[in-house]
């Protein structure tokens, strides 16, 4: 018997699905208008997770030109079915819903299987036989009010790639005049078809539903206490909000978890976006019940390993603070889970890959960027050489989702975090620029950048740019350096951003230039959208452009770049 501490994926990773094959299990989120799209992870043993890959890399298979931030993919299933993984998904912005297959998920997925009559958004599959039967979400076409939408099912020809026969709506929501029903997955246990859906919007009014029927068309009948799971009745103050979206699963000793989504937010403000949380399930009356005895989500979750018996708890586990980094706190929380659930080992959360990014060829796949990742496609300039990242300035702007910039971060996952950069850079003109960014969204991210003349921290809120430091390099050297020392800029500068409890302190070569910088703007609860916060690296150059030119910007870059040496974060 073990225990992990929740959530299993800290930062924004929404959306979980989760499907196992033998022992192995396989879980995939949504990435939005991110790239390399869709992040897949495996484990044996529900405690250590390894991201494997990303299921959509190509051009063929990600088309996110024109996406927002949080446009782009949402909500894919992962299935397997007779020596095949499938996974499901839509985009939002081109093509709505399409599935891609491959034998091996470490390797190469197939190209996007597209189609095009299947309405709404969360599509996912179900095996029965040799059949398979697409589920998915869509407004009613007499739809009473905006978020008035039904489940509806239809057989898909996996071998033609395409539905076939007639779609039938199946439910339309456990409570009255439900709101967004969405995210169905449909599974086959005891005799019956259970549907499991989230409702009230992937925000505070979250939920997980269920339904039964003895036949796969239905008619399926409610859970009586629907919903079978959330978090909204806890109020606004509660640690663990907007829990739902939640995927079963099984192990092979008959056990059963599930996953859902959930944010954590502080003074009402998620910065890591949706996590992914684990929860234990049992079943009574033929239904599902998570987390037993408490209906809410545990920050260490019991796991039990083969031939394990279920733990006998002496009290409930008591919710600590959702985001406790001092090692004291957490030894005394470990401590009183220990004699809380009488076993005499933890396994704590391993991180699988190390704490720094070192440029390699082979990118560290924590490493993403904007509509396209420049890293993997090859752009004009971007290399690595020697251990270092040679990083274009592209003519594209953060704020301009018809570009791609020239933008690497990986994803926030810790409201205390650090990243510090060693950059070599030496701008021809004023119009470039290079540095480090906190990015929410296209109208919401802090540029803490160098440009010829100086250094900046540029504040945009809600699509409007504020020069939030100007410090002048000359003077800002002269103020490090000792007296006698040359004069002329340096061409290397260490950058260094370090936040706590939404606010941030920004160094140039070891000086704080801004304390205290709010960070508390850059989330969906005050921004909108649907993602987490990424702090990456990020160069530019401003020269202007027509209309005519918005299709040649992702592969335009001038003869300058930036360097960068490791990035040191604790992410």
């Amino acid at each position: 018997m073990s225990v992990v501490k929740n959530p299993i994926r800290s930062g924004f990773y929404p959306d979980p699905s989760v499907c196992r094959v033998g022992d192995t299990y396989y879980c995939v989120h949504s990435s939005f208008g991110y790239a390399p799209g869709i992040p897949l992870f495996k484990s044996t043993d529900l405690i250590h997770w390894e991201q494997i890959g990303h299921v959509l890399k190509s051009k063929e298979q990600l088309q996110l030109n024109g996406a927002a931030t949080s446009g782009g993919i949402y909500a894919p299933t992962i299935r397997y079915h007779q020596g095949t993984f499938y996974v499901i998904v839509t985009n939002v912005t081109h093509g709505g819903n399409f599935y891609v297959t491959c034998n091996n998920p470490e390797g190469t997925w197939s190209e996007p299987h597209i189609l095009p009559e299947a309405e709404g958004i969360d599509p996912s599959l179900y095996f029965e036989g040799d059949k398979c039967y697409y589920i998915g979400q869509r407004s009613k076409k007499e739809a009473a009010y905006f978020g008035d939408c039904e489940i509806w099912i239809q057989e898909l020809d996996y071998h033609k790639h395409q539905l076939v026969g007639k779609s039938q709506a199946i439910y339309d929501g456990a409570l009255k005049k439900a709101y967004w029903p969405e995210g169905p997955h449909l599974y086959k246990k005891d005799g019956y078809y259970y549907l499991l859906i989230a409702e009230g919007g992937t925000e505070y009014a979250h939920s997980i539903c269920a339904a039964r029927s003895r036949e796969l068309l239905g008619p399926y009948e409610s859970c009586l206490w629907n919903p079978v799971f959330t978090h909204r009745h806890l109020g606004h103050s509660y640690p663990i909000q907007n829990a739902g979206h939640g995927e079963l699963f099984d192990t092979p000793d008959g056990n059963w978890y599930m996953v859902m989504l959930a944010t954590r937010p502080y003074q009402e403000g998620a910065e890591l976006g949706r996590e992914t949380f684990l929860a234990d399930v049992t079943w009574e009356e033929d239904w599902p019940v998570i987390n037993a005895g408490e209906g809410r989500l545990r920050p260490y979750q019991i796991i039990q390993t083969a031939g394990g018996k279920k733990a006998e708890l002496t009290k409930p586990i008591a919710l600590m603070k959702p985001i406790e980094s001092a090692e004291d706190a957490e030894l005394r929380e470990t401590t009183e889970i220990i004699e809380d659930i009488q076993i005499k080992e933890i396994t704590k959360r391993v991180d699988n890959i190390d704490k720094n990014l070192y440029w390699n060829p082979n990118p560290d796949m924590r490493i993403i960027g904007l509509r396209r990742n420049i890293l993997l496609e090859g752009y004009k300039g971007c290399r690595v050489q020697n251990n270092r990242l040679y990083l274009p300035l592209l003519q594209a702007e953060l704020w301009d989702i018809h570009t791609v910039p020239a933008f690497l971060g990986i994803r926030l996952t810790d409201t205390e975090f650090s990243m510090s950069v060693r950059m070599e850079f030496s701008p021809e003109a004023t119009s470039c620029e290079a540095g480090l960014v906190y990015y929410y969204d296209e109208n919401n991210y802090i540029q803490f950048i160098v440009t010829k003349q100086s250094v900046q921290i540029i504040c945009r809120k809600n699509g409007t740019d504020e020069i939030a430091v100007t410090v002048d390099i000359i003077d800002a050297e002269k103020s490090i350096r000792k007296e006698g020392s040359r004069k002329e800029p340096e061409k290397q500068h260490t950058l260094t951003i370090t936040g706590k409890k939404q606010t941030a302190s920004f160094q140039y070569d070891g000086r704080i230039i801004a304390d205290n910088l709010s960070l508390s703007y850059l989330c969906s609860e005050r921004a909108g959208g649907f993602t987490g916060c990424t702090v990456g690296i990020y160069g530019a150059t401003h020269n202007k452009f027509t209309e005519q030119d918005f299709s040649k910007y992702h592969s335009q870059a001038t003869e300058n770049f930036a360097i960068f040496d490791i990035i040191y974060t604790n992410l």
